[in-house]
């Protein structure tokens, strides 16, 4: 029987100081240090000073000199010590060990931080547990601002240890310790969003930055879907982060959708990794069972990053491209509205119909439904309910009734182009469509010319569009109206069942 049993994982709280953690301490000590002679054994944390409340948990260092980590990291799993699981583990470079031992009567969580003897931690450690010894005000203060947190709502344990962080680097910084740079990854904040978007923007330059307005829509689409907003925060500065959400446009619910990134100042540091990490946790927890992402064609390294860690491509490919509107070409293109007028088909727009009918704003929804069912994807399509899609059309940020085209066969929606403008002075196609009934008569040329019309009257400088790569009818089309390709994405998945 091993001294020390699996953890059991509590949620934060900070109860009162209990007599008997250094006997806890020294017990564990004793074991770990007979078990590893090359190792050297101290108690730390709230539990080392007598009278602080905090968590209960017997938090550890665990000192080794060049060379043996391996060592201690096998005589600690012959004692029981197992490693952490969570969201953000400590890496195994610098691991922390986990369990829970009995003692008299009770049982006590354990938390052993294995760290190399020369590793300036050690020292920060110690400094905090001594000041916390020597200055009672500073103990009393670190206690109330435990129960600050808790009253603010942190159950989680990882949660509770980040917010404690600012409290600790102070207290040090205040009494001359030196504290580095710290990276923890926590939940998203809305203060959060302008330097996430800062770093999305920043690793597709090509493309119109996505603005805080459009982001929101895009949360509010989300409503009702399971969604997971996290970032890494180095000392208040955002520096990577990751979105992980249940992906509406999809018909099976545990397909999720991420979108991640890391500052490019502060790449191949290991904060993807914990954010990956993190990643996978969360998704876990929220039952997704397939994860798509992208990764763009000119970063090599972000692909190696993916398939090091069981990601797959799926042959798949999102090609966008961009349109200087001055400069398209549109021969080939005049003439196709009058013609099919002749046919009895009409394009006119959103803004001259009305939304007053909904019976034909139902039925242009349908259609679009019907017209994106064999756009390549690796997943079948889900139709949107009715209510999302239209509020979408009528209060979604850079949409107008005036940039949403409908061809008509009489009453018929038989195809239908859709327009938004974006920041920079362009504008994003949202959609190209038509009937399956119809196509092969240039009812998509003639929305194409309707939309570079308008686009040309209200002086917008380049639209933006999207296809799949295996789309090669609409590729052509835009090819022959002089869009220009940007670099691709690599659509990538992950299968993370349980």
């Amino acid at each position: 029987m091993t001294l020390v049993g699996p953890y059991q994982k509590q949620p934060a709280a900070c109860r009162e100081y209990d007599p008997r953690f250094p006997d806890v301490a020294r017990r564990l000590a004793e074991a770990i240090e007979a078990r590893v002679p090359e190792a050297q054994v101290e108690h730390i944390g709230s539990t080392a000073v007598p009278g602080c409340a905090g968590k209960g948990v017997i938090d550890l260092q665990i000192l080794y000199p060049p060379g043996t980590l391996d060592a201690v990291k096998e005589g600690l799993a012959e004692l029981g010590l197992q490693p952490q699981v969570g969201r953000d583990p400590f890496p195994e470079d610098r691991p922390m060990r986990e369990g829970t031992i009995e003692h008299d009567g009770a049982a006590y969580n354990i938390h052993a931080h294995v760290i190399a003897e020369t590793d300036p931690e050690v020292e920060r450690n110690r400094a905090f547990r001594d000041l916390l010894r020597s200055d009672s005000g500073v103990r009393d203060a670190y206690v109330l601002r435990k129960r600050e947190i808790l009253a603010g709502g942190s159950a989680d344990s990882l949660d509770y240890s980040i917010e404690k962080g600012p409290f600790i680097r102070g207290a040090l910084e205040e009494n001359g310790v030196d504290v580095p740079p710290e990276i923890v990854i926590r939940r998203a904040r809305p203060g959060d969003i302008p330097a996430t978007l800062e770093i999305f923007n920043r690793l597709r330059p090509w493309r119109p930055a996505m603005t805080i307005e459009e982001y929101n829509q895009h949360f509010r689409e989300l409503e009702g879907k399971r969604y997971e907003a996290w970032v890494a925060d180095l000392n208040g500065q955002v520096v990577g982060d990751f979105d992980l959400f249940e992906a509406r446009s999809f018909s099976q619910p545990e397909t999720f959708i991420l979108y991640g990134e890391v500052h490019e100042d502060f790449r191949n540091q290991g904060i993807g990794s914990r954010l990956h990490t993190a990643m996978e946790h969360q998704a876990r927890a929220v039952g997704a069972r397939r994860i798509y992402t992208e990764a763009v064609e000119t970063m090599p390294e972000a692909i190696d990053f993916l398939e090091h860690r069981g990601w797959v491509r799926t042959g798949r490919e999102d090609r966008p491209s961009r349109l200087t509107v001055a400069d398209a070409s549109l021969d080939g293109f005049t003439g196709v509205e009058e013609r099919l007028r002749g046919e009895g088909i009409r394009i006119t727009t959103l803004a001259e119909i009305g939304t007053e009918d909904e019976a034909f704003l139902h039925a242009v929804h349908e259609m679009e439904f019907r017209a994106e069912q064999d756009m390549p994807s690796s997943e079948p399509h889900a139709l949107d309910p009715f209510e999302l899609w239209l509020q979408r059309q009528l209060e979604g940020p850079g949409r107008s009734l005036e940039t949403f085209w409908i061809a008509l066969d009489g009453d018929r929606p038989v195809g239908v182009a859709r327009l938004r403008r974006q920041s920079g002075g362009a504008s994003g196609n949202s959609l190209t469509a038509v009937d399956p009934d119809y196509r092969g008569r240039g009812i998509a040329r003639a929305l194409k010319l309707k939309t570079i019309e308008w686009a040309r009257w209200h002086h917008v400088r380049h639209i933006h569009t999207a296809n799949d790569a295996e789309n090669r009818r609409m590729l052509a089309i835009n090819v022959s109206l002089g869009y220009q390709p940007l670099p691709a994405d690599i659509e990538m998945v992950k299968d993370v069942t349980p």
